[in-house]
C-alpha cells in the first residue's frame, strides 16, 4: 500500500510542478487544461487495462489476501508469492518458473491461502485393493504407515491423528483413503511420495492387491452365425 501511495504522490507532484512552471512562465493555462482533460479521457480509455490492474493492487494491499512467500493457488497456478506490485503479482511455481499474474485478475478470482492460518495441511491419499481384501486388515495397515512415518519424517505429524476411510464400492475396487497431516505445505509431494512408496511394499509384502481397471472384449464370427 505504501508503494501504490508513493507511485501516485509521485505523478501528482509532477502534474502540480509542471502548472507552476507554467504559471511562472505567464503561460495561459486554461487552453492547456482543457486539452489536458481530452487527453486524459484519451489516456483513461486506452489505459483501462492498466488503471484496473493498479486498483487491484490497492485491494490486494488493503485486503492482503496473502503475503510475500505464502504458498497460493490463484486458478491453475499454485506457487510461492514472490513479489506483490501495483500492477501484477508474481508467483514462483512448483516448477521452478515465474509466473506473472494481472491485479486485476487476482481481484476477481478465488485465491486459496495454504499458509494461513499457518502451514500444516490436510493431505489425503486414495488408494483402491482388489474385491475379497480383508477391510480392517487395509485400515490397519494404511495406520501403521501413517504412524511409522510420522515417527521417522519430521514434517509428517502424529497429531492431529491419521485417519483411514472406507469410501465406497468402486467398479473395479474397494476405494480407501488415508488422511494425515504435514507440518509444511511444501512438502506435500514428498509426503505423497513416502506414504504411497510404503503402501506398495506393505501391499506386495501382504499379497494385497492393487487393481486396475479391466475391460473383457469379445469377438463375434458373423460366417459361423449365418451358417447356423
Amino acid at each position: 500500500m505504501v508503494t501504490i501511495a508513493l507511485t501516485i504522490s509521485k505523478y501528482v507532484i509532477w502534474f502540480v510542478a509542471f502548472l507552476l512552471i507554467l504559471l511562472i512562465l505567464d503561460i495561459d493555462i486554461t487552453a492547456f487544461l482543457a486539452g489536458a482533460g481530452i487527453v486524459a479521457i484519451a489516456i483513461g480509455l486506452a489505459a483501462q487495462d492498466f488503471l484496473s490492474n493498479f486498483l487491484g493492487g490497492a485491494v490486494i494491499a488493503v485486503d492482503k489476501p496473502f503475503e510475500l512467500y505464502d504458498r497460493i493457488k490463484i486458478d491453475q497456478y499454485i506457487g510461492d508469492v514472490m513479489h506483490v506490485g501495483s500492477r501484477s503479482t508474481r508467483l514462483k511455481t512448483l516448477d521452478n518458473q515465474i509466473v506473472t499474474i494481472p491485479n486485476s485478475t487476482i481481484t476477481k478470482s478465488f485465491v486459496v491461502n495454504y499458509s494461513t492460518p499457518d502451514t500444516r495441511m490436510k493431505i489425503r491419499v486414495p488408494i483402491g485393493v482388489a474385491y475379497g481384501t480383508d477391510v480392517q486388515q487395509v485400515k490397519r495397515i494404511l495406520k501403521d504407515i501413517a504412524i511409522e512415518l510420522a515417527d521417522r519424517i519430521p514434517f509428517i505429524l502424529s497429531v492431529p491423528e491419521p485417519v483411514v476411510y472406507f469410501l465406497e464400492f468402486g467398479e473395479s475396487s474397494l476405494k480407501f483413503e488415508l488422511d494425515l497431516w504435514t507440518s509444511d505445505v511444501t512438502k506435500t509431494w514428498e509426503v505423497r511420495d513416502a506414504v504411497n512408496t510404503m503402501i506398495a511394499e506393505r501391499f506386495t509384502k501382504e499379497k494385497i492387491e492393487i487393481p486396475f481397471p479391466r475391460m473383457d472384449i469379445r469377438i463375434r464370427d458373423s460366417n459361423n452365425e449365418s451358417d447356423s
